[in-house]
Formats: C-alpha cells, sequence, structure tokens
C-alpha cells in the first residue's frame, strides 16, 4: 500500500492545494475544461440583440456580485443587453463567470490555476471562448483591474474622462483569448488634480477613467510636503515645545503663531529626539489605514531654511538634514510593519519623500528600506543632469524610487495646445526611459484641459499599464474611433498640437483650428452623428477658452474688467465637462490676483460665478464669431515643408572670425566644421547654480557632454558637414562661441523657437520668390532688409508681424539687437550669427496659404 503524501511547502499551501485540486479534476473530467478544442461550450449568438447576456457570479463576498453588476452596465453600453446573476445549480457555460480562483479553479485550465496562483492579490486571469468564459481573480482586490482588462481587450477604450469621448465596440462575437494582466512599465501609477477636480461629477468620470486606464483610484505611492501637514495637527505640542521649530542663524526658534497662515513655511529642528518620537507616534498612527507617510518638508525648503542649530548643521547637506528625519521615523516604522522584500508597495508601509529642489541629490548615507522616493521631473537643483540624477537615486535606493512628474501645471502651460510634456510619441519614450533607469512608481500631477492633453494622457497611461503597447498606433486609434470620416480634417490641428509652442497661438493659428472645425460640424451634420457633432463641440469650447484668454492678455486695458468676466465665467460654467482646466484657472486667476475682492474665488457671488451650463447653441454662436473676428492668414506666406535631414551651406566662404551670441533655454543648432573645429561652451551667465547644462551631437544615447558653470569648455565637433546639435542650458544663460572654421545656425521655428537674451545680432534667407514673411515674438529687434529699410520693434508683448519683400529684398536679412523670443514663418527657420555661418535646411515642397 504506498502513502500518499504532498511534495513541498508549495502543495501544503492553499495555492497549492487549489492547483493538485484543478489537476487532479483536469484528469478526471476532461470535459470539464476548455482544453479539448472538440467539447462543446454553451456560448450564443451575440448578434441576436434580443438575446439576455450574463455575468456569473457565485462568490459569497458582496463585491463580486457590485462588480458583476457594474460589468454588466459598461458591457451594455454595446447597446446589447447583459445582467449580473448568481449561479444557482451550477455553471452551464454561458455568459462570463466572474469569481475568484477558490470558486473558478474547477473551470479552468491547470496551467491556469499555477499562473494565477503564483500572482499577488491584484492579479486575474480572463478566458474567452466560443462567445463564453470567465475572469477568475486572486482575490476580491483584482476585481476592479480584472474587470476593466477584460473590457481594454474586448476594445473598449476610455479616452476622456467625458462620457462622450468613450468608444464602445460591436460586440457581435468576443474574442478569443487566454491572458493575465500586462507587463506594465511601473508597478504603481497615480495621477491627482494639483487644484482638485473642482466638481463632484468630474471627480467621479476622472475615478472612472484612471479605473479603465490602469491608474490607482487608492495611490500606494503619493507623498508631497507635509511638515505644515504635521505642524497643523500638532500646534498645541509646538506652542509647548517650541524648540521643534527649526533654529535660526542667531539660535532663535523660528515659532510660528498657532493662529498665524504661514504654516506652509514651517520648518523643524530634526534632530530634537522629542520631536521625532511625535513624528513617529503619527506615522505608525496613520499607517493603520494608509500604505504611505508623507514626511517631505515644506516647499522651499533650502540651506536657510533649514534648522541652523549645531546639532542639525552637523549633519551636512540640506538633503542629509531631511532624509535623516526619514531615516528615524522609517527605523519605527519598519520595527512595527517590517518590510516584505519582494512584495509590491501595497503591501509595505513606507515613509514617503521627494527627491526635488534643495534636496534632489542623495544623501551621504544609505536610505532606510521603508523610505521610498519619488525624483521630481522639474526643480533639480543638483549639478547633475536628469539621466544622471536617476542612476544615482537607483544606486541609492534600488526599487524603493519613482517619478514625481508634471502633466500639467496652470501657472506653466495655462491649459494651452503644445505646452505641456504630453506630446504623445515623445513622452512615451521618456516613459520607458525611467524604467530602464530603474523607477518603479509615477505619480504625476496635471490640470483637468481634457481637449489640450487629453491624448497624451490617455496614450501616456495606457503605456505604463502595458509597456509593449505604442503611442504613435494608439494615437491613429484614437483619430479613428472618435472622429470617423472627420479624422483628416480634425488630425492636422491635433499634431499641430503636439509641437511644442512658444507662447500665446496667433489669431491665424486659432482661426485655422476653428475653420477645420466648422468643417468637421458640416461632416457630422451630414453624417447625421450626433456623437461626432458631440466632440467637436467640445473641441470649439476649448478653442473658444483660447479665444477669450488670449483676448484677455493681449488687451491693452479691461475697463470693468469684462474679458476677464468672460474668461472666468466660461470656465467656471464648463467645469463639469472637464474640457478645460477651469478648476486651475479660477483658483490661479482669481486668488490673490483678482482685481477687486467681489471678483475673488472665496466670494460666492462673484459675477463670474453663473450656474447654467454652456449650451452648445452658445458653442456654435462663439465658434461663428470667433472664426469672423479673428485674422486670417496672410494669403500669400509661404507654407514650406523642410527635409530636417540635408542642409546647404549658404556662402562657400570659410568663417575666419570668432563669433559670440548669448541664449537661454534649451535650442537647437545646425553646424558645420572643419577639421579641428570646436564650439566654445560658457554656461551660468544668468545662473550660477542648479542643474547642469549640456550639449549633444546626433541622437545617440548617452552622446551628451556636460557642460560645467561658470567655465569656457570647448567642444570638438565631430565632423566636418552639417549635423544636428542640441544644447540643454536649463535657462541659466549660455554664451555660444563658433570658432574661426565653424559654421552654425540656430533654429527658430514654432516647434524650436530662439530663446536669448542681452542683444544679438542675426541673420536669415529670405529666398527668391518671397513676397511676404512673418516672425513671432515676445521680444524686441529691428529688422533691416537688404536695401537698407530698418523697422523698429521694440514692444515686448507677444506679437506676430508680417512683413512685404519689395523687388531688391529677396537675399539676407538682419536682425539686430535682437532680446527674447522668435520664430519665423514663410522663410527657413535658421538664424546665424553672419551670412557666412548660414547652414539652412533643403525645402521639400512649398505653396502658397
Amino acid at each position: 500500500m504506498h502513502s500518499f503524501f504532498l511534495p513541498g511547502p508549495f502543495f501544503k499551501s492553499i495555492a497549492g492545494l487549489t492547483l493538485l485540486g484543478a489537476l487532479l479534476a483536469f484528469w478526471l473530467f476532461p470535459e470539464a475544461g476548455w482544453a479539448n478544442p472538440g467539447v462543446p461550450v454553451n456560448g450564443f449568438n451575440l448578434a441576436e440583440p434580443a438575446v439576455v447576456r450574463y455575468i456569473y457570479f457565485e462568490d459569497s463576498d458582496p463585491a463580486y456580485a457590485k462588480s458583476a453588476e457594474e460589468l454588466a452596465r459598461e458591457l451594455s453600453l454595446t447597446g446589447a443587453v447583459w445582467k449580473a446573476q448568481n449561479v444557482v445549480g451550477g455553471w452551464n457555460r454561458t455568459g462570463i463567470f466572474l469569481g475568484s480562483l477558490a470558486v473558478l479553479s474547477k473551470h479552468m485550465q491547470p496551467d491556469e490555476v499555477a499562473a494565477l496562483s503564483s500572482m499577488e492579490n491584484d492579479g486575474y486571469w480572463l478566458h474567452l471562448q466560443q462567445n463564453a468564459g470567465y475572469v477568475a481573480v486572486r482575490s476580491a482586490a483584482a476585481l476592479p483591474s480584472a474587470s476593466a482588462g477584460l473590457r481594454f481587450a474586448l476594445g473598449f477604450r476610455y479616452y476622456l474622462p467625458n462620457r462622450n469621448w468613450e468608444y464602445y465596440p460591436d460586440l457581435t462575437s468576443l474574442p478569443d483569448l487566454k491572458q493575465g494582466p500586462p507587463i506594465p512599465l511601473m508597478a504603481n501609477r497615480g495621477m491627482f488634480y494639483g487644484y482638485g477636480a473642482g466638481s463632484k461629477k468630474l471627480e467621479e468620470e476622472t475615478t472612472r477613467w484612471k479605473l479603465n486606464n490602469g491608474l490607482a483610484l487608492d495611490n500606494a505611492v503619493s507623498t508631497g510636503h507635509s511638515w505644515p501637514g504635521f505642524y497643523s495637527r500638532h500646534k498645541a505640542e509646538f506652542a509647548a515645545h517650541p524648540e521643534w521649530f527649526a533654529a535660526a542663524s542667531d539660535g532663535s526658534r523660528r515659532v510660528l503663531k498657532a493662529n498665524m497662515g504661514q504654516s506652509q513655511s514651517v520648518s523643524f529642528c530634526v534632530t530634537n529626539k522629542k520631536l521625532i518620537a511625535a513624528l513617529q507616534a503619527d506615522a505608525l498612527q496613520r499607517l493603520q489605514t494608509q500604505n504611505m507617510y508623507s514626511l517631505d518638508p515644506s516647499d522651499g525648503m533650502d540651506e536657510k531654511a533649514v534648522c541652523q542649530c549645531e546639532n542639525c548643521q552637523g549633519l551636512g547637506s540640506v538633503s542629509n538634514i531631511v532624509f535623516y528625519l526619514a531615516n528615524q521615523v522609517a527605523e519605527a516604522v519598519g520595527k512595527a510593519f517590517p518590510y516584505k522584500s519582494g512584495r509590491g508597495l501595497e503591501f509595505n508601509k513606507m515613509v514617503g519623500m521627494y527627491a526635488y529642489a534643495q534636496h534632489a541629490f542623495p544623501p551621504d548615507f544609505p536610505i532606510h528600506q521603508n523610505v521610498f522616493v519619488l525624483v521630481a521631473t522639474a526643480y533639480n537643483s543638483s549639478p547633475l543632469s536628469y539621466d544622471d540624477l536617476f542612476k544615482k537615486w537607483n544606486e541609492k535606493a534600488k526599487n524603493h524610487w519613482g517619478i514625481r512628474d508634471y502633466w500639467g501645471v496652470m501657472q506653466w502651460d495655462a491649459d494651452l495646445p503644445g505646452r505641456s510634456k504630453l506630446r504623445t510619441s515623445a513622452y512615451a519614450s521618456e516613459l520607458r526611459k525611467y524604467a530602464a533607469l530603474g523607477a518603479i512608481a509615477i505619480n504625476t500631477e496635471t490640470i483637468a484641459g481634457w481637449v489640450s492633453r487629453g491624448i497624451g494622457q490617455y496614450t501616456a497611461a495606457t503605456v505604463l499599464r502595458d509597456g509593449s503597447q505604442n503611442a504613435e498606433e494608439l494615437t491613429e486609434v484614437f483619430y479613428t474611433q472618435m472622429f470617423g470620416k472627420a479624422a483628416p480634417i480634425l488630425k492636422p490641428m491635433f499634431t499641430d498640437w503636439q509641437s511644442q509652442m512658444a507662447g500665446m497661438p496667433t489669431e491665424e493659428d486659432l482661426r485655422a483650428w476653428s475653420v477645420l472645425v466648422q468643417k468637421a460640424l458640416a461632416l457630422a451634420e451630414q453624417e447625421k452623428n450626433p456623437l461626432l457633432r458631440h466632440r467637436v463641440l467640445d473641441i470649439a469650447a476649448y478653442l473658444h477658452y483660447i479665444n477669450l484668454l488670449r483676448s484677455w492678455r493681449v488687451a491693452p486695458a479691461d475697463p470693468g474688467y469684462i474679458r476677464y468676466i468672460a474668461l472666468l465665467s466660461w470656465a467656471w460654467r464648463l467645469r463639469e465637462t472637464g474640457l478645460i482646466a477651469s478648476q486651475a484657472l479660477v483658483r490661479t486667476y482669481a486668488n490673490s490676483k483678482a482685481p477687486t475682492k467681489d471678483l475673488h474665488f472665496s466670494n460666492a457671488s462673484a459675477p463670474w460665478k453663473q450656474t447654467t451650463m454652456v449650451t452648445d447653441e452658445e458653442i456654435l454662436k462663439n465658434l461663428t464669431a470667433d472664426v469672423a473676428s479673428l485674422k486670417k492668414p496672410r494669403a500669400n506666406v509661404k507654407a514650406v515643408d523642410y527635409n530636417y535631414s540635408t542642409y546647404s551651406v549658404y556662402q562657400p566662404a570659410v568663417v575666419s572670425k570668432e563669433v559670440h551670441r548669448q541664449f537661454r533655454g534649451n535650442f537647437r543648432l545646425v553646424v558645420a566644421g572643419g577639421t579641428g573645429g570646436s564650439l566654445g561652451l560658457r554656461v551660468g551667465l544668468i545662473k550660477g547654480s542648479g542643474k547642469s547644462s549640456s550639449i549633444q551631437f546626433g541622437t545617440a544615447p548617452n552622446a551628451a557632454v556636460k557642460l560645467p558653470i561658470g567655465k569656457l569648455v570647448d567642444v570638438p565637433v565631430p565632423q566636418a558637414g552639417p549635423q544636428i546639435c542640441t544644447i540643454v542650458d536649463n535657462n541659466k544663460g549660455v554664451q555660444l562661441s563658433s570658432r574661426a572654421g565653424v559654421k552654425c545656425s540656430v533654429f527658430a521655428s514654432k516647434q524650436s523657437p530662439l530663446h536669448s537674451f542681452a542683444r544679438n545680432e542675426w541673420c536669415f534667407l529670405v529666398p527668391e520668390g518671397t513676397t511676404v514673411f512673418g516672425i513671432w515674438k515676445k521680444g524686441v529687434y529691428t529688422l533691416v532688409s537688404p536695401s537698407g529699410r530698418r523697422i523698429t520693434q521694440q514692444t515686448s508683448g507677444e506679437l506676430l508681424e508680417y512683413y512685404e519683400v519689395g523687388k531688391a529684398e529677396t537675399g539676407i536679412w538682419k536682425l539686430e539687437a535682437q532680446s527674447g523670443t522668435l520664430y519665423l514663418i514663410g522663410v527657413p527657420p535658421v538664424l546665424a550669427p553672419t551670412a557666412a555661418h548660414l547652414i539652412v535646411p533643403t525645402e521639400k515642397s512649398s505653396k502658397a496659404k
């Protein structure tokens, strides 16, 4: 008689017993599984609209019934009828069974049971065949992601948090599939509105969007500037212990009075043992109901703001000071909640920190394993480039760091097209780079403004959830599914928005986009497509916002604040739609910037706080009025398509003199160098500290040359022929010296505008046959034609100016005493120090607008 035993600890575990049971069931009753293609499966004909389809559930946990009902509602959006139903008397293999591994294992194939058993609690398995199947989850925690994963596999798409911008497939049949969750770029992914949603409806729709696009609803990775919050919760203790406050240089304590509104700048004495004990107790209490305890200091914490006492200063740098405190609190957290190596962040209790501003650089000592760091992609005051900073943090806190990103900040981009970083394919490459450098999480700030940044946020979220997704392909599908026959009309506008733009869109651009919208609306009416009409009207509402913002910003005066009120009112009335960044806009422009008290955001009866929502009729009326009032593009300005891979040198003569020009920001050059030619670069002319600058020829990885601040560096030009060179200056100010024998020109296009400071001289080419060209500028210059005609432009605001070209005025034009930002329209978009330096891109084709 043979004894029966379970080999190894796995088969003695619950998961192991489940797998063993499945193997025995499959061996004894092979007809119970789908392993044999010949076994009949009682699917149903999805093409018959009268047939009711079912999402079955059996688990006693009410979460399964709720999830089945939600899934049935979503699938019913296809036009078919789906209902949730409890399994009674066994599953008859129709519909889709949603259940736990314990319930479904008897229906699953052994390899599927093994795969799901090996996953964490958020794991799931999808199996569809012959129009029926099951969704098995490791635990109830996986129900939301499993349902979302099924819908994605079926073809559902949730592009924007607005029902007009969702796509529901025509499910005449279910695809055959067997799969688990996709492999994400980063395991933890979160997004939040910097100013909040501003309305309950938008908050709910954004939650729905996050769920269906793989972003966390309750993010395990969440931190922020939290010293003010701790102070606010413990004002009584601080009043009793003024030594908890940071010391000033004279030894006094920077005590905040309990009734003062200065808590945002509070600073701690991080070596005070009683303060440390209080923070440890606070962390342990709050971690009972959350996974991460934020301990990042107040915003703006620098070497002057940190505690100046002897003990704190003895720690060293700002990074050492703030991460010392994080380690002290993490020590207590680790004792109470021992770190589970190899498990996800949702299974551990962590102290959350930013690597940001003056504490962007890692501390000198090891980071506690219960500390998690989000490295900010802005405000890098370390001496390192971002890539080197990420590498440094990966060495210091491997598997304990992620990215703190910025998909939208009102003060930076004003919800204008082309101003955020979310240009789909380029940003997807950034995300892949973060993951390759070791980041395991991302938490990003954004603002609503979904018309301008929606496709970027959708593709970013999708690539983060499934690293195999292609952002460009996702974008093309978006055009097709959202616009149908109108896609060729609207795609050029969205493509334009994917390019980096300088300043406010011009009237000409805005009018051109509005005309495209009118054409798409006409097509929607012709096709009798109400959903397309709604989407195009949404775009029109956003374009009117741009026009209102432009009108208010460029107006020399606003008597009675008419333009200001019109702008805020339009935003406020659209706040539930998420089409524009309504909440961020009013919180930015109606706070301390409000021109009068009655216009302040806090005033419930502010005249711009109108309660009626915007109607379709209003949008149409404003669209018509905007097209009529906005400037038309100049009819005889050439729209030129250049080949930026081939260039020609304007003059063959050798450059004999060295020239100098001053820039700021990031810019691109085209350079041609003789044997031994070089560029001289000196950075730090405006700001002498902060993140490093670099120069790179071509696009080869790790080819960038770092530029030390304040030193003149000679960078060899690697080849004689024209080549692209990118300089990342980070707004510190750089002087470029083109050595003798080296020709160079700087790009000045809408996608890559010139940013200069001080006063510079440039020249550019106006080709034969040109009758008019344009210059968009934010700054000053004097324009000189070949005939000697001088045109002085001394207004510093944003302006697009067109210039007629006389009979004898083609050839080299000059810009004198130029400072600021500008780009060229209708001529080759490059500027050179002299005509001898000029290198122009080859023209592919041209036609008059």
